[in-house]
């Protein structure tokens, strides 16, 4: 589901970029493309980071994954750092993909040399963006469910969520909502000054 919607936001603003381009406002496909992004986080990052938010030791070791990699000279451990590198991938090919094909679509868009060399850098802010919002997510999720492997799901929407909602009374609560909205902020004016 997260994957079908990062493909479906990556489409509607990619539409809204080729009509902004046809009507002559070419400075509005940064602001787009960025838009797309923070559409992304949302609705393709934070699903697929809620669905690894599991116990996937209890499924490993129900399924036989868990003998087979000690079988093979694997470590617990070692499972454990691949279950957690596994979310941040699936995080980052989920909404990193879609946020490629825009790059590429920001700067084939470009008018000038000068513009689609800026817009790359744009393109390039995007994926770094990306990249740090799956190693987050990825993080907060298997943290989740090594906390409360029964209840991963909740816990990691209370670790997300509740800082974020406390804010309303305590300013000074730090969030990851918060700290990818203004790291957000910044891309948005990054993207201001290179149309």
């Amino acid at each position: 589901m997260a994957r079908l919607s990062g493909w479906a936001i990556a489409s509607g603003f990619g539409c809204a970029m080729l009509v902004a381009r046809l009507g002559a406002s070419g400075a509005a496909a940064e602001a787009l493309a960025v838009q797309a992004v923070a559409w992304l986080a949302w609705l393709s990052a934070g699903p697929a980071a809620l669905s690894s938010a599991r116990d996937l030791a209890a499924r490993d070791a129900k399924e036989g994954i868990l003998a087979l990699a000690l079988q093979r000279g694997h470590s617990a451990l070692a499972l454990r750092s691949a279950r957690g590198l596994a979310t941040v991938s699936t995080i980052a090919t989920v909404v990193g993909a879609p946020t490629a094909a825009l790059a590429v679509l920001m700067v084939v868009l470009s008018d000038t040399l000068e513009t689609a060399a800026m817009r790359a850098l744009l393109g390039a802010a995007m994926l770094a963006y990306v990249l740090c919002l799956s190693v987050v997510l990825g993080a907060v999720a298997r943290w989740a469910s090594a906390l409360a492997p029964r209840h991963g799901r909740t816990t990691f929407a209370a670790l997300v969520f509740g800082p974020y909602l406390a804010q309303t009374i305590w300013q000074r609560v730090p969030s990851v909502p918060t700290w990818f909205q203004d790291l957000w902020a910044q891309l948005l004016r990054l993207a201001g000054g290179v149309g």
